[in-house]
């Protein structure tokens, strides 16, 4: 394990089973489509009575971002990790965009150390970075109100953050910036829990 991962590393994986006597843990990812996370952004929440991170259709899922800033794909961990970062595309040969194809049994460590678990983090564009810390912020926020974490409430939450911002843009008498993330907070619960 240790020439894939190094302390500090984040990953996704499906916990497979605990050692009673000893407290190790098989780990299992899907596919080779899950590797080191890397080209995004972690949070942790936390929620109690119904709020936090809830079990959902989808815990993994890409949201078409807006503004130009691509696609971002975000995974919620039950446990209230999560992970948005710029959309991995997979290509028709089920590799993953910047990833090697058509590899071979025999160079599959090397192909698997040097692409798939590489720490290096890609080029992301200005656009793309915004639109991840918009969606970061909407999570927190649904987090900090005490609302449910999943893939509904995080959609309706970006897309009122961008109508908010539509007519914020409109509103030509400048409250100031504590007003209006106020009224940003607001407009986004009250979009989340119609």
């Amino acid at each position: 394990m240790r020439q894939y991962f190094q302390e500090g590393d984040l990953l996704v994986a499906e916990v497979q089973q605990i050692g009673s006597s000893d407290g190790s843990a098989t780990l299992h990812t899907r596919s080779l489509k899950y590797g080191k996370l890397r080209n995004g952004v972690f949070l942790a929440v936390s929620g109690s009575s119904g709020a936090g991170v809830v079990r959902s259709r989808r815990q993994v899922w890409t949201v078409p971002a807006a503004n130009g800033g691509g696609e971002v794909d975000i995974a919620l961990g039950v446990n209230g990790y999560i992970w948005l970062s710029k959309h991995a595309e997979a290509r028709d040969d089920g590799q993953v965009e910047g990833r090697k194809a058509g590899i071979s049994i025999s160079n599959l460590d090397e192909a698997v150390s040097n692409s798939i678990y590489s720490s290096q983090n890609d080029e992301i564009a200005t656009e793309t970075r915004r639109e991840i810390a918009r969606l970061a912020g909407c999570i927190k926020i649904l987090a900090q109100e005490g609302v449910k974490v999943d893939e509904e409430t995080v959609t309706k939450a970006y897309d009122a953050s961008l109508d908010a911002d539509v007519e914020m843009m409109d509103d030509e008498d400048g409250g100031g910036m504590l007003s209006a993330d106020i009224i940003l907070r607001k407009k986004i619960v009250a979009a989340v829990l119609r």
